[in-house]
């Protein structure tokens, strides 16, 4: 299995790299990732019974085995959570998954009772967030889908959208048609996105039991009202904290994920199927069951109503979690670890075969696709041309060395205008190159071709794969496909894994 480190990901936050490889430098933003987090849950079977309701609609076969097992006072959780994207967005949602699984699995071991809790993101307003994604087809190439712009100026939980929505349904449509697939059709046949992901969720993770959570409901936030009073009565204290952390990141060179906008706390309020910014000042601790954590208190919200000992999160939240850490001490919580999720891109038998083929590492992938086919043309009219064209260019810089020497003994005024003529003439030769080099292209479409379908599954519109393509790329395999490639990720490496299937 090939491996990469971090560093050589393309657009990876240097705050992220120093989290996993120089820890030392942002222990003041963090936990120790060994830490065990002191919990007391006086609602602890209120929440169970919420739980239960909330699994049984899912139809998760694990919901009274793991919900009795949540009872026990001596019981944590491992969270991941995510936006509920079509047919469960990226595959990163997947790996975070799997990899919160994993973690709660090593806590049982070391004899402290664990279950992995899904936290859907189902009040996100962002339709950003899950605005695209794409599928790769059986021969390679790419089908892309992408949510109409009007939907991203609504403030509509994502959560409460029907599959019924005309622009929802015109994606589905399509991704059904390339699908062979029956079960996803069965999904999202009728109901909200919520239920949709739940549901395709619990399908790829049938060997794995987990709980899920629909933080919307109003059960939750009334639990969550001691949670919400203290939140109104420390807003200020909060975003005093936050600005200085935020002046700190800067000056750390570190990036800020999240920013506040003036005027406004980290708390939405749903009314009329939309949520409404809340402004400062205001105070709504009495009516719980309307209020929505942004994405930055969200980490509070969660860790108030269960007793987490982990979070299982990517680059950019691992940033932002640090943006809040001063957060908890004021919020009187005592933050849970952290830990960075797998990272992974899989690798399909024609894809392997093309880069042993070629000599080429997956991450060489990332390259510009002319680096790449100028590196691997074998066109021996194409060496050639470029050995006379180097001779030419050596031989022209020496002799006109020599010419404008003579030229300016006998007139120093020459120089501009004999170094222009320089100029002129090297940038003619590089032409020539260039037009040989786009000849030979041409004549070479079968690699192009592979090149492309290659970067169509390694790095998909220059975005990493695992940020981009859907787990129903691989829906053959699905949804065995799941715990094989569970048992080929290596927990102890922390670098991206290319993973063969």
């Amino acid at each position: 299995m090939k491996v990469l480190p971090f560093p050589r990901l393309p657009n990876i936050n240097n705050l992220f790299l120093d989290f996993l490889e120089n820890f030392k430098r942002v222990e003041d933003l963090y936990p120790a990732p060994d830490h065990i987090r002191t919990v007391q849950m006086p609602h602890r079977a209120e929440l169970c019974d919420v739980l239960a309701r909330q699994n049984d609609v899912f139809q998760n076969p694990s919901t009274q085995a793991l919900i009795a097992k949540l009872r026990r006072d001596e019981t944590r959780c491992v969270i991941t959570g995510q936006q509920i994207g079509l047919l469960t967005g990226p595959l990163y949602t997947i790996w975070k998954a799997l990899t919160m699984i994993h973690l709660a699995e090593q806590y049982d071991r070391q004899g402290i009772p664990c279950v992995p809790v899904f936290w859907m993101a189902t009040e996100d307003h962002n339709m950003h967030e899950i605005a695209s994604f794409a599928l790769l087809k059986e021969d390679l190439g790419l089908l892309a889908f992408s949510l109409k712009e009007h939907l991203f100026l609504r403030r509509q939980p994502t959560g409460t959208i029907g599959v019924d929505d005309p622009e929802i349904r015109k994606i589905l449509i399509r991704v059904f048609h390339e699908l062979k697939l029956t079960e996803p059709r069965q999904f999202y046949s009728a109901g909200t996105l919520t239920n949709g992901f739940a549901r395709t969720l619990m399908w790829l993770l049938k060997d794995f039991p987990i709980l899920l959570v629909d933080p919307s409901d109003p059960a939750l936030k009334r639990i969550a009202k001691p949670f919400f009073q203290g939140f109104f009565q420390r807003a200020e204290d909060l975003l005093g904290a936050l600005g200085r952390q935020n002046e700190d990141f800067k000056e750390r060179n570190y990036p800020v994920q999240v920013q506040m906008e003036d005027g406004r706390l980290p708390m939405f309020q749903i009314e009329n199927h939309e949520r409404i910014p809340v402004s400062r000042g205001s105070d709504l601790s009495d009516k719980p069951e309307t209020l929505s954590p942004s994405a930055l208190l969200r980490p509070l919200f969660q860790d108030f109503l269960l007793p987490t000992l982990a979070y299982v999160g990517g680059p950019a939240e691992i940033a932002y979690f640090a943006q809040i850490h001063d957060w908890y001490p004021i919020m009187e919580i005592d933050q849970p670890a952290v830990r960075a999720r797998a990272s992974l891109t899989l690798i399909p038998p024609a894809t392997r075969n093309f880069l042993n083929a070629r000599g080429l590492e997956p991450h060489e992938i990332y390259l510009e696709d002319d680096t790449l086919i100028d590196a691997l043309l074998d066109h021996e009219g194409m060496k050639q041309t470029r050995n006379e064209i180097r001779n030419v260019e050596n031989t022209l810089k020496t002799s006109l060395g020599s010419i404008q020497a003579r030229a300016m003994s006998i007139d120093p005024t020459l120089e501009k205008s004999l170094r222009t003529s320089a100029r002129k003439m090297e940038y003619q030769l590089q032409k020539m190159e260039r037009k040989a080099f786009l000849a030979a292209k041409r004549k070479n479409v079968l690699l192009a071709e592979q090149i492309r379908k290659a970067k169509n599954v390694i790095y998909p519109d220059e975005k990493l794969q695992e940020r981009y393509l859907n787990i129903f790329s691989f829906g053959s395999k699905l949804p065995e496909l799941i715990p094989q490639i569970y048992e080929k990720i290596q927990w102890d490496a922390q670098q991206h894994q290319y993973v063969d299937l």
